[in-house]
């Protein structure tokens, strides 16, 4: 699958999502339960992009979105890539 993939500063990152969605749709939850503003990376199947905020742990993230584009679901397990929350991700693959 060939998709497009934009790594961003995080003033670039949040500027581009606000343009898209909008500024109240980021303070909706995401299906984990958290405001979609916190989400620091999104796969975008539409338009097949990845777009990465390069702020802390930004290159598991972008494994972690890779994963989405490529069909994978969230795991509750710690330590694997698919973790919803950054915090709890790892690796490892389901």
């Amino acid at each position: 699958m060939k998709y497009k993939e934009k790594i961003l500063n995080p003033v670039e990152y949040f500027k581009y999502r606000i343009y898209r969605h909008g500024f109240k749709y980021l303070l909706k939850p995401t299906t984990s339960k958290y405001p979609k503003i916190f989400a620091l990376g999104v796969c975008y199947h539409s338009t097949s992009e990845i777009i990465i905020c390069k702020i802390f742990n930004w290159k598991l993230r972008l494994e972690h979105e890779r994963g989405h584009m490529n069909g994978l679901k969230h795991t509750m397990q710690h330590g694997f890539v698919m973790h919803p929350w950054g915090i709890y991700r790892g690796t490892k693959y389901e």
